[in-house]
């Protein structure tokens, strides 16, 4: 059987969210454990797996998206959302995303340079 090393994380635990606080701690444990650490969040007992690099990303959302779940919490999510786009998965999930596909085009082309423009800043 193999065994796959976890990534490298901070020692302390931290509830992640979309906060200034956040973004300065991502900004830290990127310089200081690279495109992929974990992060344990107190809160809910878990692991958060960061992913920075494009690569990476495209790996785990496109490519290898099978061998991935989006995990417990989304239970909780699907009480308030139902089961859409954000939190069903597998055959279901990608049903949803091809009647989806025409409008996400369209959109785009519709400001994503700009909205871009405006995160660069914000993590500057």
């Amino acid at each position: 059987m193999q065994t796959l090393a976890l990534p490298p994380g901070p020692a302390e635990g931290f509830d992640l969210g979309g906060n200034d606080e956040s973004l300065a701690r991502f900004r830290r444990y990127f310089a200081e454990f690279g495109d992929i650490y974990r992060v344990f969040a107190p809160g809910r007992g878990v692991y958060n797996y960061v992913i920075n690099h494009p690569d990476d990303i495209k790996r785990v959302l496109l490519s290898n998206h099978r061998n991935y779940t989006k995990g417990e919490g989304m239970d909780r999510v699907k009480i308030l959302l139902g089961n859409g786009i954000m939190t069903s998965e597998g055959d279901f999930w990608r049903k949803q995303r091809r009647m989806m596909q025409p409008s996400l085009r369209a959109l785009g082309g519709q400001g994503g340079a700009r909205r871009g423009r405006q995160s660069e800043r914000r993590c500057q």
